[in-house]
C-alpha cells in the first residue's frame, strides 16, 4: 500500500489540519486584542455613515448609560454564546467606572439553538423595566437556561403571570427579528460584535481596550 493511504497518515493529516484551524483562529483573536490595547482600530472596519445611522438608536432597545454622551456603543449578543457571557462581565466593570460617561445599547443576534426565545424572553422583561436584572441571570445560569427562562423572571422579581403571557404569544418576536436583520445588514458574523461610535469590533473585549477606547472618544 503506498505510503499517503496509509490509515496512520490520514490520521496525522486530520490531526495537523484542526490544529492549523485552531492556530489561525487563537492569532487572529490574540491579533485583535494586541490592536484594541495598543489603541489602533482598521479605520476600514467603520461603517458607511456609521452604525448610528444604520440602525439608529431605538427607544425600544434596552439601554444603559447617557445617550449624549460622546461614547455611544451599539452591542450585538446572543445569551446562550459563552463569549457574550465573558464580556457581559467585562461591562459591568465598564458600567460601573464610566456610568453615564458612554452610552451602550443591547442588540440581539440569537444564532445559537433556543437562543431566539431567550432573546424575546427578555425583551418580556425589558417591558417590565427589569431587563438588566433578567440579563444578568440568563447569563449566570447559561447551563440549561432555556429551562431556566421562567424560575429567573419570578428571581428577577418579575410579574410571573404578565412575562407568561408575553413569552407565551410571542410579544417581541418581530423586535428580536429586526435585531437579527440588521447585524445580518452589518455583516456580524458572531458574537459578541460591537459597534463603538460606528467602529465594528468583533468578540470579547478586555476591560483595558475599554479604557484606551473610552479615552480616545472622550
Amino acid at each position: 500500500m503506498k505510503f499517503y493511504h496509509k490509515t496512520w497518515f490520514i490520521f496525522m493529516m486530520v490531526i495537523l489540519s484542526t490544529g492549523l484551524v485552531f492556530a489561525v483562529v487563537f492569532l487572529t483573536d490574540i491579533t485583535t486584542r494586541l490592536q484594541l490595547l495598543s489603541g489602533g482600530r482598521d479605520k476600514s472596519n467603520r461603517e458607511p455613515g456609521g452604525a448610528e445611522s444604520l440602525l439608529g438608536f431605538s427607544a425600544l432597545a434596552p439601554a444603559l448609560g447617557n445617550l449624549d454622551s460622546r461614547v455611544k456603543i451599539i452591542g450585538f449578543f446572543d445569551f446562550q454564546c459563552p463569549f457574550s457571557a465573558e464580556e457581559a462581565a467585562i461591562l459591568e466593570q465598564v458600567k460601573a467606572k464610566y456610568g453615564t460617561r458612554i452610552y451602550l445599547q443591547f442588540r440581539h443576534f440569537p444564532i445559537k439553538n433556543g437562543s431566539r426565545e431567550i432573546s424575546e424572553a427578555s425583551m418580556c422583561a425589558n417591558e417590565q423595566g427589569k431587563f438588566w436584572a433578567y440579563h444578568d441571570l440568563l447569563f449566570a445560569n447559561q447551563i440549561n437556561q432555556s429551562e431556566m427562562i421562567k424560575p429567573l423572571a419570578k428571581e428577577a422579581g418579575l410579574d410571573e403571570a404578565v412575562f407568561a403571557d408575553c413569552v407565551k404569544s410571542r410579544r417581541f418576536r418581530d423586535q428580536v427579528q429586526e435585531d437579527f436583520d440588521s447585524a445580518i445588514k452589518l455583516q456580524v458574523l458572531a458574537t459578541p460584535t460591537f459597534f463603538i461610535n460606528g467602529h465594528k469590533v468583533q468578540g470579547v473585549i478586555p476591560l483595558e481596550a475599554w479604557e484606551k477606547i473610552i479615552k480616545e472618544y472622550e
